[in-house]
């Protein structure tokens, strides 16, 4: 019989009862250690649950570029730090986006009226990053070689941070089923034991100094991801010794339930002191059901509670930053290293933002080229948060309609390109399949300071996501992706 093994291709199977075999074990593992999440049918309930998909084994990814997506986690950190506290900076990228975008211009607001508090400089925030890859083949290159481009920078509400180390114990006892070679097993990348937005949102605690205060997790109405969340808030429980108070908080509730006194943010009517703010929503316009919600994040972004992110970060994090920043001329007004500034061009796609400076000829122009090459493009709203982008003839006949202040409102991307490779999808009450994917690589970190400083960054977390090759999006509440894990060649 044909011996099992991963090639750089992806995975190879003797047969289907090989993969039957191990089916079951993988189900029950990892229903019992939290890779599950809500059903779609009941979002509201953990009364039942379902697997969150997962892929049956590990991933190929090629070693030298899993290596630079580690070392770019702390460089991409600062950079967006550095960009989140330039007032200028961030009114002069997104001056026009507000005006097609009231989302945008609402934060945009807030960010101002943070900036205009007294003692700003001097206030703590939490950022936890997730810096998404994908591996592009050069057209261009000899053998068309991988490289590494960037697909986007999460600063708010970055998920799957609490799943990745669990996803990578999952296929590490897989492989150990599947009777691979120990060689083969050590092939499996390493991630982190306990996840770092746990210990960024515990160092953020002790860094806000008061024994007694409490972190609230601000969530959405109907989380089907909980296990990420909870997860996290387990761990952080191990690392406070649960001697700190967390409450989990709906967005949409609360309005009612916290106030400031002299800066301080207070949970009602538990009279409790908040420390720090972690925010698992807010990151959408349907998140916010009125005018109530707006001035709850302007209360919370106006206080001396640590934000996870500040409203500075998630605008930072738009992808009209991310345009604005491949520009060298950008990006030599935060990073002074012309060696650091080659890595971080080196992993951009090209990028095309609209402004006001963009004229009809050259609108006309751009329009003309997507409408050539389709397929070799994606449009992206400029917000963070991922999906709701357009492709091949729905870009184009988006980009035909568009009035000029609509197209403020979008970012023109290059299309990565990833090689295929093999695996099979686990997922609730499908039968398996062995598919033709492509994978996303997020790698995590946190940044803990104030304006004047960086007092704390880490990274070392990250997590696979494995999407059908054929599908354009990789949701993976949507159904079209699942977790998965580096097996490094």
């Amino acid at each position: 019989m044909m011996a099992f093994r991963i090639e750089s291709s992806g995975v190879v199977l003797p047969d289907d009862k090989f993969v039957d075999e191990l089916l079951d074990d993988a189900k029950d593992w990892a229903g019992t250690n939290g890779l599950c999440m809500r059903s779609r049918e009941q979002p509201w309930s953990s009364d039942v649950v379902e697997i969150m998909p997962f892929t049956l084994f590990p991933s190929p990814v090629p070693r030298n570029l899993f290596d630079e997506a580690m070392s770019l986690q702390k460089v991409m950190n600062e950079l967006y730090y550095r960009v989140a506290c330039d007032k200028d900076f961030i009114v002069a990228c997104l001056a026009d986006l507000a005006v097609a975008d009231p989302f945008i211009a609402n934060l945009l607001d807030i960010y101002l009226s943070v900036m205009n508090c007294a003692g700003h400089e001097d206030r703590v925030f939490l950022n936890v990053q997730r810096a998404d890859y994908m591996f592009h083949q050069a057209e261009a290159s000899a053998n068309r070689l991988l490289v590494l481009k960037q697909v986007e920078v999460n600063n708010i509400s970055a998920g799957l941070a609490a799943i990745g180390p669990v996803c990578s114990k999952l296929h590490q006892r897989t492989l150990r089923r599947a009777r691979c070679p120990y060689e083969t097993q050590g092939s499996l990348a390493v991630n982190s034991s306990i996840n770092v937005v746990s210990i960024g949102l515990f160092e953020a605690w002790k860094a806000y100094g008061r024994s007694k205060a409490a972190v609230i997790f601000m969530v959405e109405d109907n989380p089907r991801n909980i296990a990420d969340q909870r997860l996290i808030e387990y761990q952080f429980d191990l690392l406070s010794k649960s001697t700190v108070a967390v409450f989990r908080l709906k967005l949409s509730e609360s309005a009612e339930r916290l106030q400031m006194t002299k800066s301080s943010l207070y949970l009602v009517p538990e009279d409790v002191e908040i420390a720090v703010v972690y925010f698992r929503t807010g990151y959408s316009p349907d998140h916010f059901d009125g005018d109530s919600a707006w001035r709850t994040l302007r209360l919370i972004e106006t206080s001396k509670a640590i934000k996870c992110p500040w409203v500075g970060f998630h605008l930072a994090g738009t992808k009209k930053v991310q345009q604005m920043l491949c520009n060298p001329e950008n990006l030599n007004r935060f990073v002074q290293d012309a060696q650091t500034r080659r890595r971080i061009l080196s992993v951009t796609m090209p990028m095309f933002g609209f402004d006001k400076s963009t004229s009809n000829d050259d609108w006309n122009s751009i329009v003309s080229q997507v409408a050539l090459e389709p397929t070799g493009y994606v449009l992206k709203p400029s917000r963070e948060g991922g999906g709701h982008n357009f492709y091949a003839n729905d870009m184009v006949d988006l980009l035909k309609s568009c009035e000029q202040t609509e197209r403020h409102a979008y970012i023109l991307m290059k299309k990565i390109k990833p090689p295929e490779h093999r695996n099979v999808f686990v997922k609730s009450n499908v039968e398996w399949k062995l598919q033709s994917c492509a994978s996303e690589l997020g790698i995590f970190g946190f940044l803990l300071g104030n304006m004047r400083e960086i007092f704390d960054q880490r990274d070392g977390t990250f997590i696979l996501r494995t999407k059908l090759h054929a599908e354009n999006e990789g949701g993976l509440m949507r159904g079209t992706a699942c977790v998965d894990s580096p097996f490094i060649y």
